[in-house]
C-alpha cells in the first residue's frame, strides 16, 4: 500500500471528516463539498482541504458543548451532574 493510500485511510482524517458530515449541524454540506471537488477535480485530497476550512470556526461552539458535557460525565460528582443537567438544562440557550 502507497504512503497516499495510508494517509488516506489514518484515522484521524477519518474520523474527524466522519463526524463534520453526520453532524445535524452541517445538513446543507453536500454543495459545499461538491464545489470542492468541481474545484479540485484532480486532486481529492486539496478538494477536501478546500472544503474543510470553513467548518472549524462553524464547528467551535458545537466542541465547546461538547467539552463541557464531557466534563459533567466525568465529574466527582458523576453521575449527579449529569442528572442535573437533564434536569435543569434550557435547550434554548
Amino acid at each position: 500500500m502507497s504512503a497516499r493510500k495510508v494517509s488516506a485511510l489514518s484515522p484521524s482524517a477519518s474520523a474527524s471528516r466522519i463526524s463534520i458530515a453526520a453532524s445535524t449541524e452541517f445538513q446543507d454540506w453536500a454543495p459545499e463539498l461538491a464545489q470542492a471537488i468541481a474545484s479540485h477535480p484532480d486532486d481529492i485530497e486539496s478538494a477536501l482541504a478546500a472544503y474543510e476550512q470553513p467548518l472549524f470556526p462553524r464547528s467551535v461552539d458545537a466542541a465547546a458543548e461538547s467539552t463541557r458535557i464531557f466534563k459533567l460525565l466525568v465529574a466527582e460528582n458523576a453521575p449527579h451532574s449529569m442528572l442535573d443537567f437533564f434536569t435543569n438544562h434550557d435547550p434554548t440557550q
